[in-house]
């Protein structure tokens, strides 16, 4: 890393009808395609007007949380925006440029923790901000600030090097594998360049957008980390850092990747912005909403119908309840970036159309079905997740409510797993190597997965696979869904016992203060609702039925059915040779019947029979 050169002070965007290069990034999105974004851009916008003002739906959002005055926990470079823009109401306030001269001292000067991600989020909004305010309104910044400023961003860019890119140009750590910061690192390397002298800026560019485009899945979702599924508030971050790129570059390349997301809001997002969180990496399960802005910035700058359709209806949810916008959008990024760019690309010139509703389809973000009838949704995931980082479940169900308040979701089986002790507090519940068949047909989805359990490990770290096998089977149609669980040794174990967990909850860190939501029912005949979210337990060979609140950050919002073997129930070790435990269950919605399921197990054969659906392994 060298030292800081003079800025070039200038907004010189060229647009170049390349249409070689744009075929390459459309079609092969190759590293030497997205080279091309260098000379093809369109559109690019340091400081963006909001169109439309009379009728855009974000822009009244978007003037209500700058006058409400607090503006501690809006992004910088959102601040930038309302001192810089003509469509602001504090445009040229100097209160609120002192508030971002103190904002970028604040985080500047912090002491730096060991999440470099946190250096590369920040890195990047203070970037944009400062060269927002440069590139504008040169004087605003003095030069004592900004010789203040420079080492400290200099050193930052040489950790987002180090860390992401080594000078082989290869993956080092979680480099080219992580899209939600990678998407801010595209954005900091493409202003630092202008700053700072530094290795070869372009071809990282185009290493992150590579990066970005192989973790794309075909149904719009980014992988949270290498080969994992989706998350959802993650995939909003990716988002934000991209389309901000998108903007201020042009860069047709961003925008390519932005189309290809397009399918994933309304394919995953419920009529009232409820995500289903069973997908997601296990670290990382939440029942997040998404808010319009998300679905509303998609459709601005992709022109699609369906995520229109979304914020329409997440929008009138919402007002129906008279939602704080500016508490939401205070909260965190990526909402006041998010929201900015949402009322920027408004479309009024959309096609109207309607949410999918009543369907069953193969979803390639989580490599199995995901199906919406009505308030109730479930997915099967049968991705082989990469680095052996486990799945908490493999079946997942949720039913919203949207009368029911500003969080529509009613209830959700989020975790359905059996698990063993190996000592008297902890046990083994996470699934690795997992083998599994999928079907669709005729409206009714079928899974089986045989699976190794595996070492707990945090924040995604690798494991090693313990000699535990689970068994599972899944049949799910439009009114309910019936399971078989199973549990063995692969070779004779001492343990302290055994467990299958069912899981049912209103969320994870609900998004609203002041919630309430439904308790657990037990209706002590081995049936139990949570909302809408009705489960019963048909048969097992456990020796009882328990429940208890969800541990760690589900506490207070899920409860767990538990059964547990004598073993656990007596709190001692227990040699185990050839034993299965097994549970079979239903899961419906409270306005479907439940209906005759039964299982058979036996050394050789597992049958499940959900009515007149039936499937063996």
């Amino acid at each position: 890393m060298a030292s800081v050169v003079s800025p070039e002070i200038s907004q010189n965007w060229l647009i170049f009808s390349n249409l070689i290069c744009l075929f390459e990034i459309f079609i092969k999105y190759s590293l030497l395609s997205l080279m091309c974004v260098f000379s093809l851009q369109v559109n690019a916008t340091l400081v963006p007007d909001i169109p439309h003002k009379d009728s855009n739906p974000f822009y009244p959002i978007l003037e209500e949380i700058i006058l409400e005055g607090n503006t501690e926990n809006i992004d910088v470079n959102t601040l930038s925006w309302y001192y810089l823009s003509a469509d602001s109401p504090k445009q040229g306030d100097p209160a609120l440029l002192a508030d971002i001269i103190f904002t970028i001292d604040s985080i500047l000067t912090a002491p730096q923790g060991d999440d470099v991600n946190i250096v590369i989020f920040d890195t990047a909004r203070v970037l944009d901000a400062i060269d927002q305010i440069l590139l504008t309104e040169l004087n605003a910044l003095s030069d004592e600030l900004l010789a203040r400023w420079w080492p400290y961003l200099e050193q930052n860019m040489h950790t987002i090097y180090e860390k992401r890119r080594n000078p082989e140009h290869k993956p080092n750590e979680h480099g080219l594998n992580y899209p939600n910061p990678d998407a801010f690192a595209l954005l900091a390397v493409s202003i630092a360049k202008r700053y700072f002298e530094l290795e070869e800026p372009d071809l990282f560019e185009a290493e992150l957008l590579q990066g970005l485009s192989e973790h794309l899945y075909a149904d719009g979702a980014w992988s949270y980390l290498f080969e994992s599924n989706e998350e959802p508030a993650y995939h909003g971050v990716v988002l934000t850092g991209l389309a901000r790129y998108y903007e201020r570059t042009g860069s047709v390349a961003a925008l390519s990747l932005l189309v290809r997301s397009a399918p994933y809001y309304p394919l995953s997002v419920e009529v009232g912005g409820v995500t289903e969180g069973s997908t997601s990496p296990y670290w990382k399960h939440r029942w997040d909403v998404i808010f319009p802005w998300f679905p509303g910035l998609i459709a601005g700058t992709t022109h699609d119908a369906a995520n229109q359709a979304l914020y329409q209806s997440i929008l009138e949810h919402n007002h129906s309840f008279d939602v704080d916008y500016g508490e939401v959008a205070e909260k965190s990024d990526p909402h006041s970036q998010m929201l900015r760019m949402a009322a920027s690309h408004y479309k009024n010139d959309i096609e109207v159309t309607t949410l999918p509703d009543n369907y069953l389809v193969w979803d390639s973000n989580i490599e199995g079905p995901r199906a919406r009838y009505g308030d109730w949704s479930y997915t099967f995931t049968g991705r082989d997740l990469e680095k052996n980082r486990g799945k908490y479940t493999f079946f997942g169900t949720m039913v919203t409510d949207t009368s029911k308040g500003l969080y529509p979701l009613s209830g959700a089986v989020q975790i359905v797993m059996p698990s063993v002790y190996y000592n008297s507090q902890d046990s083994y519940i996470l699934g690795m190597n997992d083998v599994n068949r999928i079907k669709i047909e005729e409206g009714v989805s079928y899974m089986t997965t045989v699976y190794d359990l595996q070492e707990p490990v945090s924040g995604g770290g690798d494991s090693r696979a313990v000699p535990w096998r689970g068994i599972q089977l899944w049949i799910a149609d439009s009114e309910r869904a019936a399971g078989l669980v199973c549990i063995e040794p692969k070779v004779p174990q001492i343990a302290f016992g055994l467990e299958a967990t069912i899981r049912i909850g209103a969320g994870r860190g609900l998004p609203f203060k002041g919630l309430t939501y439904s308790e657990l029912e037990d209706h002590q005949d081995m049936s139990y609702s949570r909302g809408k979210q009705d489960v019963r337990i048909v048969s097992h060979n456990f020796e009882d039925v328990i429940t208890r609140d969800a541990p760690d950050d589900y506490r207070g919002e899920s409860d767990d059915i538990v059964l547990r073997d004598s073993a656990r129930v007596q709190g001692r070790e227990h040699h185990y040779t050839d034993e299965r435990y097994c549970m079979t269950l239903e899961i419906k919605p409270a306005d479907s019947e439940y209906i005759r399921v039964r299982s058979e197990v036996s050394k050789t054969e597992l049958s499940l029979n959900m009515g007149e659906y039936q499937l063996r392994l």
